[in-house]
């Protein structure tokens, strides 16, 4: 049976969506590719219709149901709220956001309450970062925070706006909130970014990632940032310095890779791998 091709434009109010070539519209082109499976098909076995029709393992193995290509995951945090940005900063969130080499990303971002200039700073450096880097992205904003366990399934990257209004119990409540599903879209090869913004209400909003990654607001940024792991996927051709604009500051716990640091030593952008 030929394939049918369904074609969908999809759009978020107040988020946009980007496109590389030719840049004629904000919408971006969703195809939708029936499969169809033949009654013989082990979908315990086979590894072109693993566990269900079409799912294929890019490791050629399907052991009950289930590829034996589980990919790790990431987390990112990011010290800036890209309420104020420059092309440094938007390229290291492009790279987080961009890290899976598909030709779609799904982003879902949660927005919470945050100032709407947050909201439109965070969508637009996700947008002109697709545009350099010639990729489609898919941007859904949600603000209910228990809306996150229902949408991660279809995300392929998951970003938490800075959230600088809110203090720490609020953030930790978050944490608890978010701490199974957030474990389990990482485990399965997903990508979670958090912003940052300063605040005199709380010690950082990386707090809504609980233990996935602890860390502590640094007292002082100074005002450069500098890479300091330069093979990190996070600040690939990013400038070995760059101004930090409305930035934020951790120490960093042992483990976790300071891709870039501050003038003062601190970490402003932090990876984490899981698997």
């Amino acid at each position: 049976m030929t394939p049918i091709r369904f074609s969908l434009v999809l759009c978020v109010a107040g988020f946009g969506c980007a496109q590389s070539d030719p840049p004629t519209s904000e919408a971006t082109t969703v195809e939708a590719v029936t499969a169809t499976c033949a009654a013989t098909v082990d979908y315990n076995a086979d590894p072109l219709n693993c566990g269900v029709c079409g799912n294929v393992c890019a490791s050629g193995l399907c052991y009950w149901g289930v590829c034996a290509d589980d990919r790790a995951g990431h987390i990112f945090v990011i010290g800036n709220s890209y309420r104020k940005s420059n092309p440094s900063w938007d390229r290291v969130l492009g790279n987080a956001v961009f890290l899976r080499e598909s030709a779609k990303v799904n982003v879902v971002v949660y927005r919470g309450t945050t100032a709407a200039d947050i909201n439109t700073g965070t969508s637009n450096a996700i947008s002109r970062a697709a545009s350099i880097l010639h990729r489609v992205v898919v941007k859904t904003g949600i603000t209910n925070s228990a809306a996150v366990q229902t949408s991660l399934p279809t995300a392929d990257v998951f970003v938490v706006e800075g959230q600088p209004q809110l203090d720490d119990t609020a953030l930790g409540a978050l944490a608890d909130e978010w701490s199974l599903p957030l474990d389990d879209f990482t485990r399965g090869g997903g990508v979670v970014i958090v912003l940052d913004a300063p605040s005199a209400k709380n010690h950082g909003t990386q707090q809504v990632l609980g233990q996935l990654m602890s860390m502590t607001r640094a007292a002082d940024v100074g005002t450069l940032g500098s890479v300091s792991a330069a093979t990190d996927q996070a600040v690939g051709r990013v400038p070995l310095t760059f101004a930090l604009a409305d930035s934020v500051g951790y120490t960093s716990p042992s483990g976790f890779v300071d891709a870039a640091t501050t003038d003062s030593g601190a970490a402003v952008v932090v990876h984490r791998s899981v698997d």
